[in-house]
């Protein structure tokens, strides 16, 4: 029977260190971080773009509907 391994021990966090280790030790470009974020907000943007577009484009295809059909739809008075 093995010996169980205690929970503060791991393969891995002896090899990665500690959190704050990593941090610091971790440099930040941060020309990169401004371009992905740049890429995120242009990203959410055109998908808020293509959402109006396709709302739009729908409410003119049922009211285009709606006319065509007018002159064939009889109200009873």
């Amino acid at each position: 029977m093995q010996p169980a391994l205690s929970s503060s021990f791991s393969p891995a966090a002896n090899l990665l260190g500690t959190i704050t280790t990593l941090v610091q030790d971790t440099q930040v470009d941060v020309t990169r971080l401004i371009y992905m974020l740049y890429q995120d907000v242009e990203q959410q943007i055109n998908r808020a773009d293509l959402k109006a577009q396709l709302t739009l484009s729908t409410s003119a295809l049922l009211m285009a509907m709606i006319v065509n059909m007018d002159p064939g739809l009889r109200l009873h008075r």
